[in-house]
């Protein structure tokens, strides 16, 4: 026992400065191909681009032959992929509209190993939108995203006019805010010292500012029209960091929806026909 103990007193600084800093944000946690990717992916139209950081990032389009001239960009969450949304993706696809699926940088297919909460995610998805414009020059841009991808979402918003609405599933709205949550809820510890040391070393791994992390203040600029939901019982990210959000919406035509006993990523599971009814009458009062 007595080993036990000094080994873990020896290793804590360790842990403490370099494995929990790069654990936050290393998203190499999945292999490719996943275990989620549907065949019908295989024949899909594969777009690639260069991040402004010479990162390769890479996207497949759900095409469709349909009157609709409005393409979504559909962004996942942290640790998943383009993969995730494939199933829905076709469904979408089936209903009319194009889809684009992107893999964030570090993760999926594209390069890059570390995350930045959308930081500098939000100018990889503006690469995604040029692409679109070149593409489809006339179509009415969405875009989609869940947890990270909602964040990085509304944070492209802020500085991208071209991109019409979006939906924001479940983010958070200042990263400040997470860390601390993350830190009490998985350790019962308190502490502002343990905290501000962690995100330093963070943010010199990941070469990013976490105070650029910060959906809310991207919020304060949008004025497109926004479809924002969140799950009641969401414990990952709690629920007021969507109800801050939305309170800091610049635009009018913000649309606010609670679905009870949802969770952190089972909106569409728990919110069921009822839920996807509502984003398709966000969308179809959007793209005329």
């Amino acid at each position: 026992m007595t080993w036990i103990l000094l080994f873990c007193l020896l290793s804590s600084p360790f842990v403490l400065y370099y494995f929990i800093p790069r654990a936050l944000i290393y998203t190499r946690v999945t292999p490719v191909p996943l275990i989620f990717k549907e065949d019908f992916q295989d024949s899909l139209p594969k777009w690639f681009v260069k991040s402004k950081d010479s990162l390769d990032l890479k996207a497949l389009l759900y095409p469709c032959d349909s009157s609709h001239k409005t393409i979504i960009i559909m962004v996942h969450g942290i640790r998943a992929s383009k993969e995730l949304y494939a199933k829905k993706a076709l469904e979408m696809s089936k209903l009319g509209y194009n889809i684009l699926t992107p893999d964030m940088r570090a993760h999926g297919e594209s390069g890059g190993d570390y995350c930045t909460f959308g930081v500098k995610e939000k100018y990889d998805l503006q690469l995604w939108v040029d692409t679109i414009k070149k593409v489809f020059p006339d179509y009415k841009i969405g875009i989609w995203g869940q947890s990270l991808g909602a964040a990085a979402a509304l944070q492209t918003m802020a500085i991208d006019p071209r991109i019409d609405f979006g939906i924001i599933e479940s983010t958070f709205s200042e990263l400040n805010l997470v860390g601390p949550e993350y830190l009490k809820r998985w350790t019962g510890i308190n502490s502002s010292f343990l905290v501000n040391m962690l995100k330093k070393r963070t943010e010199d791994i990941g070469e990013f500012n976490f105070n650029e992390a910060c959906p809310k203040c991207a919020c304060e600029l949008i004025e497109k029209p926004i479809f924002m939901t969140h799950g009641e019982e969401d414990k990952f990210i709690l629920p007021y960091h969507g109800q801050t959000n939305f309170k800091h919406l610049k635009s009018k035509a913000k649309q606010w929806i609670s679905v009870p006993g949802a969770h952190h990523i089972d909106l569409w599971k728990v919110g069921g026909e009822e839920y996807f009814n509502k984003v398709l009458a966000f969308i179809s009062s959007n793209e005329k």
